[in-house]
């Protein structure tokens, strides 16, 4: 079996905004040196995989980091006549005494990328892991078809820190403005500190013309999720290079809101046709997960609410198909990041669930307004509250009778009451779901909306 040989560089990453008294990230890095133990199959310092060749693996190495809790990440970066191919054939995987293995883990290329992104180098997808992990090997394996020539591979740990507490700066929800109010979602200070994760500077700003949902294709738990946040932010910015992390907000799966990029600002989420998106990434990994898992409700429950925020701010029919000129391509208004670009993102799993979270937003933006059939006035309109309730509402002098019934969607009658008057009702005290309100008025007719 051949052997990598490594020359360790730790190091800072340059450029970075003095620390905070949190002092949150350590930061290595590893470059392979090809030179002195690959004389045979190096060609001007790069490493020549032939395609009959068997893989190579690299000895057993330390993790060059002082800190690793709560978890460390790692990604790589190379160079090579392949391109951004190369990266899929790297793999990397940890073990905590040196002796036992955890499974190869692939490093799959990463697809966001900002606007007319030059090709300088080729980065891999984040790789997550466990703080009890002290070793870590590579791989390179070879096409079978091909011969694959690096001419140079880097590798990036990172640990974020913890997170001393749960911030108490959550910014509440306003209900000043329109029927989808911003759901409350912790910004920059809160989820990291304005010295460590700076706002990038000139920013460009952008007409949102469509939502881009993804997932982060990381772990699928985490006890910190705010640390899983600022090891995004460090990845995109120090070691893609970005001028701030690539998202303009993530949701974690305890329906939590973070603020990445500022609203409107123009992000790296979208394989480089950025312009006239905003980017959400549900944290999590809905593809590649064994077994594979969805979403959480409560995740999709954030995600459903930010959206109807944004499209009633931006006047964003939800259901509607619109050419997105940036990449070229007519896409629904909420598309998957898949809709634009080579990649699985945002997983199967959330995936399948767009064409439903398009009509919960849709029902979300437009409240339910019945019509009395003689008479043709507007009788009553169901506007969801911020804290999951929802208000039933006449909306002129004109008030019959109506009889009013909750329904799950299995078709379970949750609720009937009558009503003479504007009514609460209490949804957020019933278990996450789609339900179904269907309103009797007195000259029978049946009018239902979907509420969440």
């Amino acid at each position: 079996m051949r052997y990598f040989s490594f020359l360790i560089v730790l190091m800072y990453f340059a450029g970075r905004q003095p620390l905070s008294a949190q002092g949150f990230f350590t930061d290595a890095t590893e470059a392979v040196d090809f030179a002195r133990d690959f004389a045979a199959q190096k060609k001007a310092a790069s490493l020549l995989l032939e395609a009959t060749a068997r893989p190579v693996v690299s000895r057993r190495l330390p993790v060059p980091l002082t800190k690793r809790e709560p978890f460390f990440t790692v990604a790589v970066q190379c160079d090579g006549a392949g391109g951004d191919d190369l990266v899929r054939h790297l793999s990397v995987r940890f073990s905590p005494d040196g002796d036992e293995w955890g499974e190869w883990m692939p490093f799959g290329s990463d697809a966001h990328g900002p606007d007319n992104m030059a090709d300088r180098y080729y980065t891999s997808q984040l790789i997550f892991a466990s703080a009890k992990n002290l070793y870590y090997q590579i791989a390179a394996t070879p096409d079978g078809s091909r011969a694959l020539e690096w001419t140079r591979i880097q590798l990036f740990f990172s640990c974020p820190g913890r997170t001393s507490a749960p911030s108490a700066g959550v910014h509440p929800v306003s209900t000043a403005r329109g029927v989808c109010p911003l759901p409350s979602y912790q910004g920059r200070s809160d989820w990291c500190s304005l010295a460590e994760c700076p706002y990038g500077s000139n920013p460009v700003y952008t007409t949102v013309t469509h939502l881009i949902v993804h997932h982060s294709a990381g772990s699928n738990t985490a006890s910190d999720w705010a640390a899983v946040v600022r090891s995004i932010w460090h990845y995109h910015v120090d070691v893609h290079g970005w001028a701030d992390i690539g998202y303009n907000w993530l949701i974690d799966p305890n329906g939590v809101l973070y603020e990445g990029r500022p609203d409107n600002v123009k992000g790296a989420h979208f394989s480089g046709h950025n312009s006239g998106t905003m980017g959400v990434c549900v944290l999590g990994n809905f593809q590649d997960a064994d077994p594979k898992v969805s979403p959480s409700a409560a995740a999709i429950e954030t995600l459903e609410h930010l959206l109807c925020w944004k499209a009633e701010k931006e006047g964003i029919d939800p259901l509607a198909t619109k050419y997105h000129a940036s990449s070229g391509l007519n896409l629904k208004t909420i598309s998957g990041h898949r809709d634009g670009g080579p990649t699985s993102c945002p997983g199967d799993s959330l995936y399948v669930l767009l064409p439903q979270i398009r009509t919960v937003v849709d029902s979300l933006l437009h409240p339910v307004a019945t019509s009395d059939p003689l008479s043709g006035q507007n009788v009553i309109r169901v506007v969801p509250r911020g804290d999951g309730d929802v208000l039933l509402e006449y909306v002129s002098g004109y008030r019959p009778v109506l009889g009013i019934g909750i329904y799950a969607v299995s078709g379970r009658l949750v609720d009937r009451f009558e009503m003479h008057s504007d009514r609460v009702v209490a949804m957020g005290a019933l278990p996450r779901g789609v339900y179904w309100i269907q309103v009797t008025g007195p000259h029978g007719r049946q009018i239902i909306g979907m509420v969440r």
